[in-house]
């Protein structure tokens, strides 16, 4: 039974604006979402399009040097309004039956201060606080059919499937920068973030099939009753406290905004509430060729603190930002790139 998990984010803003960004949730530990981390107002309706200006706020985190733009002093408190997620899991039960959901949450996101310096005007700093990603996901589904699925046995087989999923995963930011605006419409900012990441993961997968009858006859010798069975459980657990920075660069003019952003790979301090459970049977499965039967297996594990590894990784990355107003001031441009490092595969938990 193959299984692939899929993860389709949407955002609905309730200014009226839908924006579909997809992304994919990969067992190496990225989760895909770095474009739907709207922070406040207008990154959400320009959907992270800011790198260049027109962050507000949000510049501490999309490009810090831009600081050095905002007012004199202000607090700050931002919520995203809704979060529409729609997941898509294929095969969970089974060959062709499939798993959707979809889920609409509210949240709190950016709270943040502004202050500019009493001894230079252009000195700027900002400290703030940010969920930068804050999502659930409980499913649960089964499935009784009666078809033929075992192909050693004649005839139709009762096929029970189960199938649960709870993930939560969060990752809350705290950090302070500063910008310094320059001559000739530069600055130069700087901006350093603490991050608490907690995942929690429950998985399970139980598959069982059997004849419908005692005995099956479909060939010389009778066959007698036998269970197919599939069962496999996961239970992951892990907080990690990581350290990441941001410097930016920034050039505006009355119609023209440019932004340059670096965001350096996140530096794991360390991690605790580690748990790593994992549980696997199978009896009287079938190879794929059909030319005989896999071994019986029956592996468990537990691994828990110092025996589990924990580092969920974020790679580093470069933005640029350009925004353009018209002469008129009626219509405005916002555009921005970024390239994101490749990370190689790797095990987000490894056990000894």
């Amino acid at each position: 039974m193959a299984l692939t998990y899929s993860r389709f984010p949407y955002r609905l803003f309730l200014a009226g604006f839908l924006l579909s960004i997809p992304g994919i949730f990969h067992c190496s530990g990225q989760s895909g979402r770095y474009w739907t981390n709207a922070i406040n107002e207008e990154s959400s309706m320009l959907a992270g399009a800011v790198v260049g200006g027109g962050a507000g706020n949000s510049a501490i985190y999309f490009n810090p040097a831009n600081i050095a733009r905002a007012a004199n002093s202000q607090f700050s408190l931002n919520t995203d309004l809704v979060n529409w997620d729609i997941y898509t899991i294929t095969n969970a039960l089974g060959e062709g039956l499939s798993l959707k959901k979809s889920t609409i949450t509210f949240q709190p996101r950016f709270v943040s201060y502004l202050f500019t310096s009493k001894r230079a005007d252009a000195l700027k700093f900002q400290i703030a606080a940010l969920s930068k990603e804050d999502y659930k996901l409980q499913l649960a589904e089964k499935s009784d059919q009666v078809f033929d699925i075992l192909r050693s046995v004649p005839g139709e087989e009762r096929y029970y499937g189960s199938f649960m999923i709870n993930r939560e995963y969060t990752d809350y930011w705290v950090g302070a920068g500063m910008s310094y605006g320059l001559m000739r419409g530069f600055s130069l900012g700087i901006s350093m973030f603490g991050s608490a990441k907690s995942l929690r993961t429950q998985f399970l997968i139980d598959n069982t099939a059997h004849p419908l009858s005692d005995t099956v006859f479909g060939g010389p010798q009778p066959i007698p009753f036998y269970s197919a069975t599939y069962y496999y459980y996961e239970n992951i657990r892990f907080n990690n406290y990581q350290l990441i920075w941001k410097i930016g660069l920034g050039y505006k003019t009355d119609k023209i905004g440019l932004g340059i952003n670096f965001t350096s790979p996140t530096v794991l301090l360390w991690a605790d509430g580690k748990t790593f459970i994992r549980a696997m049977r199978q009896q009287n499965i079938m190879d794929p060729e059909e030319t005989g039967f896999l071994p019986n297996k029956d592996i468990s594990d537990s691994q828990y603190r110092s025996n589990v590894d924990a580092n969920y990784k974020e790679p580093w990355s470069l933005a640029i930002g350009f925004t353009y107003r018209s002469v008129n001031d009626k219509h405005s441009f916002f555009s921005t790139m970024e390239y994101f490092h490749k990370i190689k595969t790797y095990n987000v938990l490894e056990a000894e």
